[in-house]
């Protein structure tokens, strides 16, 4: 008889596999909530909705609702988010930096090493700075916060670049609904000055509700980040 399940003495149940190590193929279900799903070269996890349209998955943070995935026909729509990545810095994090500053692209790239100390190749990740031009069409997006990648040991920005957001304006700006976005040129966004979008647009306002106030006056307003 082949044992396909297993319950080991910490509460983890094994299908089809007999260790926890996450590399290996199969399935793991922790007792403290934890799932882990691991396959070799194949689709490692379907759902299928039947009978209508509607929600696949729902996220939920300390039980409140923050999004979810959802099929409408042949369309699957992320709600209540943005696309985002990773992003370092030249310099030492920056305690200072609040959430909706404008970043604005480098050419330098991520620096990854692994445990062992060895490079780990990154084609694509480039490091960032506070936008410090105004109408800067440089601009990579806005700070969400900073994050600890512990797999290579780095302090990385997780960093805002298109759809639904909050970004910072200046104190004693005036901002409106529909208002298409600019770099001001130090952290903060201002009206653009048409309704064009050009290559310096970051956003357009989306409600001038005021979400949170800095210690210098800035605030945010909620907004669509428009490929950053």
């Amino acid at each position: 008889m082949v044992q396909r399940m297993t319950l080991d003495s910490s509460g983890n149940l094994l299908v089809g596999k007999t260790d926890t190590t996450f590399a290996t193929a199969g399935v793991r279900v922790g007792g403290i909530g934890l799932m882990q799903i691991t396959r070799n070269a194949a689709i490692p996890l379907e759902i299928n909705r039947t009978g209508n349209d509607g929600t696949l998955i729902e996220f939920y943070q300390a039980g409140t609702l923050e999004g979810s995935i959802s099929v409408s026909g042949t369309t699957v729509s992320y709600n209540g988010g943005h696309l985002a990545r990773w992003a370092q810095t030249v310099s030492a994090k920056d305690e200072s930096l609040v959430k909706g500053t404008v970043l604005s692209n480098l050419d330098e790239m991520n620096v990854y090493v692994d445990a062992d100390g060895n490079p780990v190749d990154n084609e694509q990740l480039n490091k960032v700075k506070v936008s410090d031009v105004e109408g800067d069409a440089n601009v990579a997006g806005v700070f969400v916060n900073w994050d600890y990648d512990e797999a290579h040991n780095v302090d990385e920005i997780n960093m805002a670049m298109t759809g639904d957001m909050i970004i910072r304006i200046a104190a004693g700006t005036t901002v409106a609904r529909g208002d298409l976005l600019m770099s001001a040129g130090d952290g903060t966004a201002k009206p653009q000055g048409d309704d064009i979008v050009r290559s310096k647009t970051i956003a357009k306002v989306t409600s001038t509700h005021v979400t949170c106030t800095y210690e210098d006056g800035s605030f945010c307003v909620p907004c669509v980040l428009m490929a950053c």
